[in-house]
């Protein structure tokens, strides 16, 4: 009814009709449109985010029955073969998708938009970037196997490329020990948790926020481990944390006050 009512979602409509399901996406500052108006619709997001996710499985349907490139980009607005603007493409899908809440489909779309990348930049940072959103999201619905082979890729590639105490690294340790909680195997999640939390401790200092979640963490770990008194230190060193984050909020609250005043 939103499409049918408001004049600004009818006009985005017809120009998909109009430009084609994927050539809407190449048009200037259109896809931004598109992600931005459309996510206030939840009744229509998902229809909308299916049309796209047809187009893309007809795309590849023509693309292995023979369809030259320059057919593909005629009938669709883009070819299979052309990394960089599949890339494009996958990467605001799998955002629209996620604001959709269709899990599933949006880690079909970033599988794929993984692969376009080790096309396009193997063993580079925009590999991994993709490969943790992908942990990420598999993270979130609980398809822990699925996602730690990626999260471990992205650590990989982190670590050649920043070195093993780069925060790029801490984050990918944190994403690969949630994994391994996520599939009881503790001893791995301990391990990769901890490198996480040294590495946030030395780079971000003790009392970082970050360090205050890793710490959670680690409690939580300990305590599936078994290890309660380790679990105890842990926790109470995390609410030291916030105790001082919270107390230095405080104190600048109350010196902008006293200069603006």
């Amino acid at each position: 009814d939103h499409f049918v009512n408001d004049p600004e979602a009818k006009k985005l409509l017809d120009t998909i009709k109009k430009l084609g399901v994927f050539n809407c996406f190449f048009s200037s500052g259109f896809e931004s449109e598109l992600l931005g108006y459309w996510a206030l619709f939840d009744s229509d997001v998902r229809s909308i985010a299916e049309v796209y996710r047809k187009g893309l499985q007809q795309l590849e349907a023509a693309a292995a029955e023979g369809m030259t490139d320059s057919e593909q980009t005629k009938t669709f607005g883009i070819a299979l073969s052309d990394f960089a603007a599949m890339g494009r493409l996958l990467s605001h899908l799998a955002r629209f998708l996620a604001r959709a809440r269709q899990n599933l489909a949006g880690i079909e779309v970033l599988q794929r938009l993984v692969a376009v990348e080790e096309q396009l930049r193997p063993g580079t940072a925009n590999v991994a970037a993709v490969a943790m959103r992908l942990a990420h999201q598999c993270w979130k619905i609980g398809y822990f196997g699925q996602g730690l082979p990626f999260a471990e890729n992205a650590l990989k590639i982190y670590n050649d490329i920043y070195g093993n105490e780069s925060l790029q690294v801490a984050e990918a340790s944190c994403q690969v020990a949630l994994m391994h909680l996520g599939v009881h195997d503790l001893d791995q999640a301990d391990r990769h948790m901890n490198i996480c939390l040294k590495i946030r401790e030395q780079v971000q200092g003790r009392d970082h926020p970050a360090v205050a979640d890793a710490l959670l963490q680690m409690g939580k770990i300990s305590r599936q481990l078994s290890n309660v008194d380790q679990a105890r230190e842990y926790e109470l060193r995390a609410n030291r944390c916030v105790r001082v984050v919270c107390w230095g909020q405080t104190c600048q609250r109350h010196v902008t006050k006293t200069r603006t005043s």
